[in-house]
């Protein structure tokens, strides 16, 4: 290769080509320990476990927003506060970029969790981390893209190093100034469209506990107003705390494990319909559900203090 050439391509596009694969492989690999955590942990401890998109995309941004807090803070460390602004800001639009990024592999690596195919497993994970680094890259490298484009990749490389004359510098600026103003719309469509997404997919999963928990009502699994009251967040969280703050810890954790299992059961129900499963683990978690609501009966109702 041309030394050049390759200088010239570190200086324009280093950061579009280094950050997104050191960065985005970084968080990934972090994410794939989490979701093997995950499932060591729900068969020694019988805890949650990573299952699904949704669980993906949390487990992803949570993941990102740690990697941008901590980076955001060593960049101040070294380089001052005022770093913050170039980076968009404390807490700003990098922050939630870094997760968006890591949680669409987060949400091919669910994707995978729910597919039957040894191509589904390992494609989409695939796909959501190439999106993850195309992002990033879009992000990193949008602003040199547009300059190359308009005045060529050596007049770029002069510019970013020992200068260009000073009207062409002017109207490089502008160009780059334009493009980064770009960069910041796609960062807060981004980030909008992250979040109706999210919001769209709650509202899915939320229609799954209903359909697939309605069945449980018939066989008596349930009450309807259990079952009303697991379909809806809001009222489980209000009723999560009432019993904490009449003091009933125990009822509470009994209560919340009940409903972990419940809504586990519904998932697992509406995946084996579509990507097939073991039919007596179906009726081993309905054992298993019946005998935390025995358990939620004998657990003693403390008194409000």
């Amino acid at each position: 290769m041309d030394p050049v050439l390759a200088h010239d391509t570190r200086i324009v596009w280093g950061a579009a080509i280094e950050a997104p694969l050191a960065e985005e492989l970084s968080k990934g690999a972090a994410l794939v320990a989490a979701f093997f955590i995950s499932r060591w942990m729900v068969r020694r401890f019988g805890m949650a476990e990573f299952d699904g998109p949704l669980d993906g995309i949390v487990y992803g941004a949570a993941i990102g927003l740690g990697f941008a807090f901590v980076e955001d803070n060593l960049y101040a460390v070294h380089f001052g506060a005022s770093v913050l602004h170039q980076r968009l800001g404390f807490l700003g639009l990098l922050l939630l970029g870094h997760a968006i990024y890591t949680a669409s592999f987060g949400a091919g690596l669910g994707l995978a969790t729910w597919s039957s195919t040894r191509a589904g497993q390992i494609g989409y994970p695939l796909i959501g981390l190439a999106v993850a680094m195309f992002l990033h890259a879009l992000h990193d490298g949008l602003v040199q893209l547009v300059l190359v484009i308009k005045y060529g990749m050596h007049t770029t490389v002069l510019f970013l190093t020992t200068g260009v004359p000073i009207d062409l510098g002017h109207r490089m600026q502008a160009t780059g100034d334009s493009a980064v103003t770009a960069v910041k719309v796609i960062d807060y469509v981004l980030v909008a469209m992250f979040f109706a997404a999210l919001a769209l997919w709650v509202r899915y999963q939320r229609q799954i506990l209903v359909y697939e928990l309605s069945e449980e009502v018939n066989r008596g699994l349930i009450t309807e107003a259990e079952w009303h009251l697991i379909s809806s967040y809001r009222e489980r969280l209000r009723w999560y705390g009432q019993l904490l703050r009449s003091g009933q810890v125990d009822r509470l954790r009994a209560v919340r494990r009940a409903h972990q299992q419940l809504t586990d059961l519904a998932f697992w129900k509406w995946r084996v319909q579509r990507v097939g499963g073991d039919q007596q683990l179906t009726d081993r978690r309905r054992q298993a559900i019946s005998a935390l609501r025995q358990e939620m009966i004998t657990v003693p109702a403390a008194r409000a203090g």
